[in-house]
Order: structure tokens, then C-alpha cells, then sequence
């Protein structure tokens, strides 16, 4: 009888604890926050908790009618059948897998699946058990991340400058395509050694070594930096030279992250500076002749024709009473070209001197040099009857003699074309950074299709015997006006003609102090 209840309770106490287990994992199964689902092996919900109704916009009557099959992505279903098929013959007790379930509204959702198997006694799959975690924030948020990768990728693509970024321990993390056709490789093969082997020289001769390389400086300091030109070797033997420059990335608890790296290729831009070097050479040989041109232009020349021209003064005074009146013109002519040659000269070695006897810019009172070019026409304004009016004009950047040859010309030049009680104006008005100046006359004009050549040198539009001068004057204006970084040209409404030039202003703040 003993034997017999102690049997009977120990059945009883067994029937107790499946039951209370059952309870427990009942009330675990209802009240988990993920959804929890028991599938039968052919695919069929059986049970389904509240959490995964509401997951998926399902009653649990929908649910219940519905096979797992019907409701998974298209894309995510072959998958899923082959993890469940594994699981089934024995292959795999357990699997998770990222997949997407249709919600009842029609729009897809990703979750996070875990399947597990539970077994009989003998051994045999009664029914899967299943976890489902809402994942779609995540896949949304790492969606967007690559979005954001591919357009960060794309603008570093599409930049000149090629880009290599690195971490705090130098690794390359990330480079443009430009970055990778500067170097000859991919990014794959970009490393701290590889790359600075590429920068075999500094243009002063020093070799670059990973210590050295400008981002492992960076890297040490916290500092950017920006480097000389580089001399780069590419893996085919191509010479490229670059500009470096480097920025620290810190973290935002203000610790080095990293290093952004720069390169631009400015092999162009060293071989217009080397052909420029050369070109400069050329000119300052070329300046140098030009001034000993210019010394014999003032003294070699010039001394025959003042010997030519002393004779010949010499002959016409000692013999002119006994010359007949051809003889008193071919002397007249012979001086005359003598004094013509002279002028020439004297006009050429000006232009020549325009360029290489500079004396620095500087503030200057326009109306006083115009004034002081006027008293070196006094004679022929007197001798014309001329009328110069000259308005307020400004004070202006310039070399006060080259200005005031630029005004005599200019207003000579119009007394001279304006046979008829020549008319002058000369005014100024602003125009951005420059003045511009204007010489107004009332003379005979300058046809539009030489409105250009008048300043070529040498370029005459009258004959000699109409108006005197050796067509050099107006290609002095126009060196000078270049000289002092303007422009100058000519208009004409087909009476009377305009010159127009441009000088710099006087930059805004800088004092300006007028030599008396």
C-alpha cells in the first residue's frame, strides 16, 4: 500500500510540474515583447503570439489561416525554405536569418528570424518555435547609410583633387578615383609605405620616407599640413608632380581620428612655370639688348647726325649766297631729314625706356601732372589758339613722369589734328577698381577701321607734309597705359575723336601722401 501512493504521488507531482512548465512557458510565450509564432513542419502557424499580430497587422484568426510562405518576400522565400529543409533532416537544430514579412497594409517589413527545433522523447520534430524582432529601423538606417556612402563616394569621385583618408594607425580607409589615377594603383593597394615609395623627391632633393610623408605628420601632431611640390613616380614610370596637403579628422570627443589627404596634380602647372622661367630669361636678354640698343640709339646714332646736320648748316651758311635756289632746297631737305631722323631716334629710344626704367607706382594727383604736360605744350596751345578745358581729375596709381608724357601726347596729338581753333576736354570718371580718362577733341576723326593701328608703331593714317610726327607717339601711350595695368583706345562719332585709358585707383585705406 506504501509502494503504491508513493507511486501515485510522484505521477501526480510529475503531471504538476509539466503543467506549471506549460503555464510558465505559456505566459513567457504570450507576454514576449518579440513575436513569438509555433509552426507546425509542414509551414502552418499554429500558435502566434499578440506581439507578432500587432507586428505584422494580422488578427490571430488572419494569421492562423495563413502559411509562412504566403506572406514572405518573394526574394527572401528560397532562402528560407533551404534553412528550413536543413533544419527538418536533421542537419541544423537552430538557424537566424534577416528577412522580410508583408504586412497587412502591403508593405514589407524586415525581421529578424531565429527557428528552433522542439523534439519528442523519441526524437522526432513536433513543431518549430519561432522569434521575430522588428529590424526595419536598422535596415532603414543602414540603407541610408550606404546612400550616403555612395553619394560621399560620388562627390569624391568628381573632384579634380585626388583624396585618400586615413585612420589614426594610417590604414587607408577610403580613396577617390582620382586619388587612384594619380598613383597607378587601387585602393586595395594603397598603403602608408606604398605610398609615400610613389614620392621618391622633394624639389629640393630630399627623399620622402613614411616617417616624413605628410598624413604621418598629421597623424603625430594633430596638425595640416601642405607640402611642397612632389616628385611621383607612377608603377610605369610617368613622372607626376603634386601639391600635398593634409587636415586632421578628430572625433567629437576631440581626439585624432584620422587624416584627409589631398593631391593635386600640378605637373601642368610645373612645366608652365619651368617654359615660364625660361621665357623670363629670354625677355631679360632680350631687355638687355634692347637697352644697349637704346644706348646706341642715344649716342652712335646720333652723333653722325649732328655731324651731318653741322655740315650741312656749315655749307649753307659759308656758300649760300653763291648756291642757286635748287642747291638752298636740297640743303633744306638734307637738315630737314636729319632733324626727322634725329626725332625718330629720340621718339624710339622713349618707347624702348617705357619698360626698362620703371619707377614704382604710387598715388599721384592726375589733375597736377595734366597741368604740368599743358606748360610743356605752352607754345603750340599759344600758336593754335587751342582751348583745354580740364575737369577735377583724380588721384590715381602711377609714375608721374610716364603720366605726363601720356597727357602731352594725348593732348598734343588733338591740337594737332584739330587744324580749326582746336577744342580739348579732358575728364575722368569711375569705372569698379580703375579711372577712366578721356581726351575729347574736335578734329578730324579717325576712321573705325583704324581705330586699332593708330596705336601700332610706326602706323601713320595722313601724310607727312599734312600733319609732322613719326607715327611713334601713340604706341608710347599705349605701352605706358599697359605698364600701369590699363587699357587704351580710341572712338570718333566722325567729329572730333575720343581717347579713352583706364588707371588703377588708389586702394581703399592706404594713405595717400602727394609729393609737392
Amino acid at each position: 500500500m506504501t509502494l503504491s501512493t508513493t507511486s501515485g504521488e510522484a505521477a501526480t507531482n510529475l503531471v504538476t510540474a509539466l503543467r506549471e512548465s506549460e503555464r510558465r512557458f505559456r505566459a513567457a510565450f504570450e507576454l514576449s515583447a518579440a513575436g513569438m509564432a509555433i509552426l507546425s513542419p509542414a509551414g502552418r502557424w499554429l500558435q502566434i503570439n499578440a506581439a507578432l499580430c500587432t507586428m505584422l497587422g494580422y488578427s490571430e484568426a488572419e494569421l492562423l489561416g495563413l502559411r509562412f510562405q504566403e506572406i514572405t518576400h518573394p526574394d527572401d522565400l528560397s532562402l528560407d525554405l533551404e534553412y528550413l529543409e536543413k533544419q527538418l533532416s536533421g542537419e541544423l537544430e537552430r538557424f537566424t536569418l534577416e528577412k522580410r514579412y508583408r504586412h497587412k497594409a502591403g508593405h514589407y517589413l524586415w525581421v529578424l528570424l531565429t527557428v528552433s527545433n522542439v523534439r519528442s522523447a523519441e526524437g522526432d520534430v513536433l513543431y518549430l518555435l519561432n522569434q521575430v524582432v522588428d529590424i526595419s529601423e536598422r535596415k532603414a538606417a543602414e540603407t541610408a547609410l550606404r546612400r550616403s556612402e555612395a553619394r560621399y563616394q560620388a562627390i569624391l569621385d568628381a573632384v579634380a583633387e585626388g583624396v585618400v583618408l586615413q585612420d589614426r594607425d594610417a590604414k587607408v580607409v577610403t580613396s577617390n578615383a582620382q586619388a587612384e589615377r594619380i598613383f597607378g594603383v587601387t585602393e586595395e593597394q594603397m598603403t602608408p609605405e606604398g605610398l609615400s615609395d610613389t614620392l621618391v623627391v622633394t624639389p629640393e632633393g630630399e627623399p620622402v620616407t613614411p616617417d616624413s610623408y605628410p598624413s604621418r605628420i598629421t597623424l603625430r601632431t594633430g596638425e595640416a599640413q601642405t607640402k611642397l611640390v612632389y616628385g611621383v613616380t607612377r608603377p610605369e614610370g610617368n613622372k607626376k608632380w603634386l601639391q600635398v596637403n593634409t587636415a586632421p579628422i578628430f572625433s567629437r570627443e576631440g581626439e585624432l581620428d584620422g587624416v584627409v589627404t589631398s593631391f593635386s596634380d600640378v605637373t601642368e602647372v610645373k612645366r608652365a612655370q619651368q617654359l615660364l622661367e625660361e621665357r623670363a630669361k629670354e625677355l631679360e636678354r632680350s631687355n638687355r639688348d634692347l637697352q644697349d640698343f637704346a644706348y646706341v640709339a642715344s649716342h652712335d646714332l646720333q652723333e653722325p647726325l649732328r655731324m651731318v646736320s653741322s655740315y650741312v648748316e656749315l655749307l649753307r651758311r659759308r656758300y649760300g649766297d653763291a648756291l642757286d635756289q635748287d642747291a638752298q632746297e636740297y640743303i633744306a631737305f638734307a637738315v630737314d631729314g636729319t632733324k626727322r631722323m634725329q626725332r625718330l631716334i629720340q621718339d624710339l629710344l622713349e618707347y624702348s625706356r617705357v619698360g626698362t626704367r620703371e619707377q614704382q607706382l604710387a598715388p599721384c594727383d592726375a589733375k597736377a601732372v595734366c597741368a604740368r604736360s599743358l606748360k610743356n605744350l605752352e607754345v603750340a596751345v599759344k600758336e593754335s589758339d587751342a582751348q583745354i578745358a580740364v575737369s577735377d581729375l583724380p588721384v590715381v596709381l602711377a609714375d608721374a613722369s610716364q603720366l605726363t608724357r601720356l597727357f602731352q601726347n594725348l593732348i598734343g596729338n588733338a591740337v594737332k589734328f584739330s587744324p580749326d581753333a582746336p577744342e580739348v576736354t579732358v575728364n575722368a570718371e569711375s569705372d569698379g577698381d580703375f579711372w577712366r580718362f578721356e581726351v575729347r577733341d574736335n578734329g578730324i576723326g579717325i576712321p573705325e577701321a583704324d581705330r586699332a593701328r593708330v596705336f601700332a608703331i610706326f602706323q601713320r593714317l595722313n601724310a607727312r607734309s599734312e600733319f609732322p610726327g613719326t607715327g611713334v607717339g601713340l604706341a608710347i601711350c599705349q605701352r605706358i597705359v599697359e605698364r600701369h595695368g590699363g587699357r587704351i583706345w580710341a572712338e570718333s562719332d566722325g567729329e572730333g575723336s575720343q581717347f579713352y585709358f583706364t588707371l588703377k585707383k588708389v586702394p581703399a585705406g592706404e594713405k595717400v601722401d602727394l609729393p609737392q
